[in-house]
């Protein structure tokens, strides 16, 4: 998106991105660190729970079914980050906002300069 006067070509993989992004949030949940000493050996989890408003993206996506999924330390893919160990839920980023700065703020301000 710092290219000037980027080619058709880039534009469209620009918008595409930019699309790609907004269809694959996930709406309406939130990934929390909750404490709980008793229960877990490292003291804390990472669970995925309903919050309205909240928009999240997943680390990764698999990409045949663009659904996100989440490896543990013997590299098999699970659907959910529920399926790993905790010391890998609560160990590494799985859940993040990163996109919201470039939806909601970059993307704009680049059609304006730059057009569809």
């Amino acid at each position: 998106m710092k290219i000037k006067n980027p080619s058709p070509e880039i534009k469209q993989s620009i918008n595409s991105a930019v699309e790609w992004f907004k269809k694959s949030a996930i709406k309406g949940y939130d990934f929390v660190i909750i404490k709980d000493e008793k229960q877990y050996a490292r003291g804390t989890d990472g669970i995925l729970v309903p919050k309205a408003g909240s928009v999240l993206w997943a680390r990764f996506y698999n990409m045949e079914t663009n659904k996100p999924f989440f490896t543990g330390k013997d590299g098999i893919a699970r659907d959910s980050v529920s399926q790993i160990e905790n010391e890998r839920r609560v160990g590494y980023v799985w859940y993040g906002r990163w996109p919201e700065k470039l939806i909601d703020e970059e993307y704009p301000k680049w059609l304006k300069e730059n057009g569809n």
